[in-house]
């Protein structure tokens, strides 16, 4: 029985990971609901099989510290319910990492969910592109306005979803066919695939998105060598080219991903997003131990006891636009050393993986996709927020998985060479 459940189980969660691209694009529900089905089912195969060994990552220890810190603040909070409603689900995020790492992903279901990313990747593309050109998506879904697109979405996040998904797409499937001679309409379907995603990125009007894009270029050419660097150099350099092309042709593009952007740098203290960093700064300052509560920014920012004034204008929202910043009002000072931590030991359990040569070219893909979208200088969603956070820990549980592949595929080759110079030393031994 229990192999039974131990096979449908993986089975089904494997086939939902490798879903969730698509899932992602037919609404926020979707996807939330199969990670959550993903760690849930983790979870009691856990305990069915007595496997807790996953407890003994420091990265695992401390996000379940960060998750009770929520849990016990939540009773200081400003609305309680809002702030359990929040810090409750909040574990199925930790365990849907952990679950990639330790039980879903192999090489096999990595490639897999390569092919299913770039599926989606290329046809959310192509969608935006076509929305741009007629004013119309293929689902029907109306222009916004001359400097916005939704593609498939139902709102404004088709950038976001191109930029969070390209890296692990395109980069796994540079990856999957290194060192092999692969054909010239292969490097073309890339390098196109590439120059597509960076356009409609940018005439999706998104400007945290296009700027994340090329910090995510400048990494992967950084961090690649040889052939597969000067591939992004070349596709860095022809994306810019292309933007800039039809940044000439379209003026409120140029407007929208240029000028404004120097504009909002310029006076960001008093931006719309700068008035929110103040409030949340404002926020945590005034509750420095437990913070105002999970999702309660929106509730003690009004607060005339710790808002801010009333005079001060577009100072409340639904959240700070900056995660860090969010953890910092609504879970204190205690809840961001705990976060930072956390971050802090993933990324040494992630060092440690990038020392194995193997590791490094399924690693680099997912690994920009988590960087970009924890960079701290950068306007972002909430960090609870089910569709966000479903690529965030994706790419993080999608790392943490390359890690561990990358490092089995060398010690099997390491055990490999030992039996072979095995075999030719024993005769001479014998004798």
């Amino acid at each position: 029985m229990h192999a039974n459940f131990e096979k449908y189980s993986l089975l089904t969660a494997r086939v939902l990971t490798v879903a969730i691209p698509l899932l992602l694009v037919t609404g926020r529900a979707a996807a939330d609901v199969a990670i959550f089905l993903v760690a849930l089912l983790f979870l009691v195969r856990s305990i069915i099989v007595r496997d807790g060994s996953w407890l003994r990552a420091t990265w695992v220890r401390i996000g379940l510290a960060l998750w009770l810190w929520m849990l016990l603040i939540s009773i200081f909070a400003f609305d309680v319910r809002l702030s359990y409603v929040q810090a409750t689900p909040w574990l199925r995020f930790l365990l849907f990492a952990v679950a990639l790492e330790a039980w879903v992903l192999n090489a096999v279901w990595m490639r897999r969910l390569v092919i299913s990313a770039t599926t989606m990747l290329v046809f959310v593309a192509v969608d935006a592109w076509w929305q741009y050109f007629t004013g119309f998506d293929f689902f029907n879904h109306p222009r916004p306005s001359d400097t916005r697109l939704t593609g498939p979405f139902d709102d404004l996040r088709v950038g976001t979803y191109l930029v969070k998904l390209m890296f692990p797409a395109l980069l796994g499937f540079a990856a999957w066919h290194a060192g092999k001679n692969t054909s010239a309409s292969f490097k073309l379907f890339l390098g196109g695939s590439a120059l597509l995603v960076i356009g409609a990125v940018f005439v999706s009007g998104e400007r945290m998105a296009f700027l994340l894009l090329m910090l995510g270029l400048c990494l992967a050419a950084v961090l690649q060598k040889g052939a597969l660097r000067a591939a992004v150099a070349g596709v860095l350099v022809l994306g810019a080219v292309g933007v800039g092309g039809v940044a000439v042709m379209d003026r409120a593009m140029l407007e929208r991903q240029f000028m404004s952007v120097v504009a909002t740098l310029s006076v960001f203290r008093d931006s719309p997003y700068g008035e929110l960093w103040r409030s949340a700064l404002h926020l945590g300052s005034e509750r420095l131990l437990t913070g105002v509560g999970m999702k309660n920014f929106r509730v003690a920012c009004d607060n005339p006891e710790i808002g801010l004034p009333v005079e001060v204008e577009l100072r409340c929202g639904t959240h700070p636009h900056n995660l860090y910043l969010e953890w910092f009002a609504e879970s204190g000072i205690p809840g961001l050393i705990l976060f930072l931590s956390m971050l802090a030991a993933l990324a040494g359990r992630l060092w440690r993986g990038w020392q194995t040569e193997s590791s490094r070219a399924w690693m680099l893909g997912p690994m920009i996709a988590a960087i970009i979208q924890l960079w701290p200088i950068a306007t972002t969603a909430s960090f609870f927020s089910n569709w966000s956070g479903v690529l965030i820990w994706l790419a993080i549980g999608w790392t943490l998985a390359a890690a561990r592949v990358g490092q089995q595929q060398e010690s099997v080759a390491r055990d490999s060479v030992s039996v072979r110079a095995t075999d030719v030393v024993s005769p001479v031994t014998m004798r």
